[in-house]
């Protein structure tokens, strides 16, 4: 059948067709109303065009239906009773075709990243992630249904359109719901990426409305750090402003300090007067949360004792409870929504009910269900969460194995998914938000960067929104006959072989809690396997010699080529060491490095976070004398004339973001210290054993900076006592370079980390001071 499916896509593609019929009725053109949401309109063109893809007949676009013939778009009251949000309705009415649903007019974005109006909202499409777009979702349902269409990945690779006849049956009706209401996989910024954004919709995502819930005190504690410092968390006897309790920064609010629970209900209630369009306002905590306020009340609501994804559940709920409250007095059917992550994933066990418009999202990680420990520890707590409110639960969850170390490997969990949206669905979850977005710097474009590898996990989420119970391995089966065309049988096995690898090695795990996934590379896809991959792609490209199938063939091959080579690259790898040479001579930190003890030895050379070479060159010199640690760069940059300089003076905010250069050190007794030096100034920290920084610790370090031509020398003098380094005692140590020049923030290291974060001690290289 797979081949006579194929044979026909095949031998059509030469064949003329130019007929659409509704039974006997030869359908002439397509009906959008004049007064048509946005939506509506799109759905008229994107009609048009893939009719006459399909069958070479182009139908006219007008604003009224005369006689029969037609194919009509829009709402019709009388054919959407039984329509929910984002539904549509496919019927044969005298003798025209209607696609129907419930259409949304205007432009709906949310108050924060990743809701802005650029990231869910085309201009020139006039295309919106949100608003209801049920007429939209019945023509991409009639164009699979009867003209054969897939889109199974942006772009015109990624669609699969056969050449044939368009016949509607006579008296046709049929429609579809989403199962699940909320659908927001971010994996694009509509405003840079049409063609993404177009497919978002193709493959059936979407809401009515951004369910915004996010970490997001920062909109409290900006607003009210001048008129209310009283209201913010006390830590060590100071103000949280900055980053003492959550490592994201913004500071942190004391939830029991008189008037502030009140104060932030008014602000989320001005919210609401002034967006009309929206129901769900975030109060979740900045990202990082590891201290709650130490004021006598905070701290009798925080459990220490318990599990860390419990010890702030009771302390963060009941504020969110209590503010709730006061919410719903003028919104009662308005929602503030509060994540279950992190230090206050669990539910809180003090609190019987959760107030009717608290709402839930709860955060995992879907690939990590292949592990039967994990699953039935997320299990669990969402039904421990269930007992806790009334209101069906949201998801979040990350399809981020489009960033490093996973990134352009392999990593296909097809059932994984079903399972899963099938068992939300049982419980009674109404949708999700997926972080997708594969950029991870200024310069990557907001798009699915890495479609080869991303596209498949995101097409079987959005048609299992839809139907949670669809044949899956059918939907393979379909997908890589008409995908991969005569390279279908390897492809198939390649794709299999991914899977597996994915199954057997995650179901073993044993770790119950948090959103990273549970295994590393190296522990799901053995050499030997990426071997065979390999080869499987090799005979795929052999076999598929035509277009689109050569494209889609090579655009694996080259995800896959780049992937495995960082993984063996990954395997093969060995942390760096730097010899520090201990001198006698005076030194002056002025960033020339002239004294005569850089001259002996070479610099270390910086790499990329997986390895490999950088095109702008770095390297790293160390010297040491009884009270200081020395470090000299030499940064070579083409653009010295472009840098980005815009934080000035000591510990200036967002120094990271400038052209610099970032220290971490770690002395033999564990404790942890990050310095970060640029043209424009020095910033150093303590890092303690819950990752926060104490920004207000002081090195006293001396630093100069100094440009020269196309290469710029950095020079910073650390003292021993400051950093806990005994005389001639070897340390950890990791260094980065920040550059900005080229519109875009990339970084080079020292010792290679194989993921995004940059404080991970594990691989930090080793000083070796020697006398």
């Amino acid at each position: 059948m797979k081949r006579l499916l194929l044979a026909f896509f095949l031998s059509a593609s030469t064949a003329s067709f130019a007929q659409i019929k509704l039974g006997e009725t030869d359908l002439t053109g397509i009906v959008v109303p004049a007064n048509s949401a946005d939506s509506v309109k799109l759905a008229g063109r994107e009609l048009q065009t893939f009719i006459g893809q399909v069958c070479g007949k182009r139908l006219e676009i007008v604003d009224k239906a005369e006689g029969c013939g037609n194919i009509i778009l829009g709402e019709q009251p009388d054919l959407l009773r039984n329509v929910r949000e984002d539904g549509f309705i496919i019927k044969d009415k005298g003798g025209n075709l209607y696609i129907s649903g419930r259409d949304q007019k205007g432009v709906v974005y949310g108050i924060r990243n990743p809701w802005n109006r650029h990231e869910v909202y085309n201009g020139k499409l006039k295309l919106g992630a949100f608003g209801e777009s049920g007429t939209l979702y019945g023509v991409y349902a009639f164009l699979e249904k009867f003209a054969g269409i897939r889109f199974y990945m942006p772009g015109e690779i990624g669609t699969v359109i056969p050449k044939k006849s368009i016949v509607i049956p006579a008296g046709i009706e049929f429609g579809n719901n989403p199962k699940f209401a909320y659908r927001h996989p971010w994996f694009c910024n509509f405003d840079v990426a049409p063609e993404d954004a177009l497919w978002y919709k193709r493959a059936g995502f979407g809401g009515k409305a951004p369910v915004q819930i996010i970490d997001y005190f920062q909109y409290f504690t900006r607003q009210l750090k001048k008129s209310n410092p009283e209201y913010f968390a006390m830590v060590n006897g100071q103000r949280d402003f900055g980053n003492k309790c959550a490592i994201r920064g913004g500071g942190h609010l004391c939830f029991n300090a008189p008037g502030c629970k009140e104060t932030v209900a008014e602000l989320i209630k001005d919210y609401f007067r002034k967006h009309p369009e929206q129901r769900y306002f975030p109060l979740t905590p900045n990202d990082g949360l590891v201290r709650c306020c130490e004021c006598p009340q905070c701290r009798a609501e925080q459990d220490m004792d318990k599990p860390g994804y419990a010890k702030f559940s009771n302390h963060v709920w009941k504020f969110v409870n209590e503010v709730a409250k006061l919410v719903e007095k003028e919104f009662p059917d308005h929602f503030v929504g509060c994540l279950a992550y992190d230090t206050y994933l669990a539910p809180p066990d003090r609190i019987a009910k959760l107030n009717r418009n608290v709402a839930v999202m709860f955060c995992r990680n879907r690939g990590n269900m292949a592990s039967k420990a994990y699953a039935d520890a997320m299990h669990r707590r969402i039904e421990e969460w269930q007992t806790k409110t009334d209101n069906r639960l949201f998801g979040w969850d990350y399809y981020l194995h489009c960033w490093i170390p996973w990134r352009e490997l392999p990593v296909f969990f097809p059932q994984i998914i079903q399972s899963d949206l099938q068992y939300m669905l049982r419980h009674g979850f109404a949708g999700e938000f997926i972080e997708a977005e594969s950029w991870r710097s200024r310069a990557m474009p907001k798009k699915m960067n890495y479609p080869a590898t991303q596209h498949l996990n995101l097409y079987l989420t959005g048609k299992l929104y839809w139907d949670p119970d669809a044949d899956v391995n059918a939907l393979l089966d379909e997908y890589y006959c008409l995908f991969y065309g005569p390279a279908e049988k390897p492809m198939r096995e390649f794709h299999m072989l991914a899977i597996k690898c994915w199954n057997d090695g995650m179901k073993s795990r044993t770790s119950t809690s948090g959103i990273s996934e549970a295994a590393k590379p190296s522990d799901i896809f053995p050499i030997a396997a990426l071997d065979k991959m390999l080869g499987l792609i090799d005979k795929s490209r052999r076999l598929a010699v035509r277009s689109p199938y050569k494209e889609r063939v090579q655009l694996m091959a080259n995800e896959f080529a780049h992937g495995r080579r960082t993984l063996v690259a990954m395997v093969r790898s060995s942390m760096p060491e730097l010899v520090s040479l201990k001198t006698n001579e005076k030194m002056v930190i002025d960033g020339i490095l002239d004294e005569e003890t850089w001259s002996h030895g070479q610099g270390s050379p910086m790499v990329t976070k997986m390895g490999e070479t950088t095109p702008h060159r770095t390297f790293i010199y160390s010297r040491h004398d009884s009270r200081n640690l020395y470090f000299g760069f030499i940064l070579h940059e083409s653009k010295p004339d472009k840098l980005k300089i815009s934080a000035r003076g000591r510990d200036p905010k967002g120094i990271y973001e400038d052209d610099c250069m970032e220290i971490y050190l770690r002395n033999r007794n564990g404790r942890n210290y990050q310095f970060i030096i640029s043209p424009g100034g020095l910033w150093d920290a303590e890092i303690d054993a819950l990752r926060s920084r104490n920004a207000e610790w002081n090195s006293d370090a001396k630093y100069a900076v100094k440009i020269s031509g196309k290469r710029i020398c950095m020079e910073i003098a650390i003292p021993k006592a400051s950093v806990g380094i005994a005389e001639d005692e070897s340390l950890k140590a990791n260094f980065y370079r920040s550059r900005v020049v080229d519109e875009g923030q990339t970084f080079s290291v020292w010792s290679p980390v194989f993921e995004e974060r940059h404080y991970k001690p594990e691989n930090f290289g080793t000083i070796l001071l020697k006398p």
